[in-house]
């Protein structure tokens, strides 16, 4: 059922809650938040490496790279956005609301939907020791 008419979401501190950083103090944003880097690092590269062998200048290659690297996260940062508000106003939702934008967020991305919910645990895996 709707919230009443004039009821008022508190909107205070929301755009800081909303961003995905590598902190300590956010062990599950920052798993997800490293998931989110690798596949950018990885899609850059690629895309880099390809450009650059199909002779692309130094200034084409990298802004194909980059173009590459954002579309590779940003799936993944609007799924953490969307779950974060989802858990910022689970009180404030009715029950259909909340389904629908966690819905959403598992849509858009359910890795990082999981790492942010624990569902991964609160480590990303070490780096493979040579």
């Amino acid at each position: 059922m709707p919230k009443p008419a004039g009821h008022h979401v508190s909107t205070e501190g929301m755009s800081t809650a909303l961003v995905l950083a590598d902190s300590p103090a956010d062990p599950l944003g920052t798993m997800a938040y490293q998931r989110i880097q690798e596949r950018a690092f990885e899609a850059y590269g690629i895309a880099h490496h390809y450009a650059v062998h199909d002779g692309a200048d130094a200034e084409h290659a990298s802004r194909t790279a980059l173009d590459a690297a954002l579309g590779a996260a940003a799936r993944g940062f609007a799924a953490a956005a969307v779950h974060r508000i989802l858990e910022r106003l689970a009180l404030e939702l009715t029950e259909d609301q909340a389904e629908l934008l966690g819905g959403w967020a598992a849509d858009l991305d359910l890795e990082v939907v999981e790492d942010i919910a624990g569902a991964n645990g609160d480590q990303w895996p070490a780096e493979p020791q040579p």
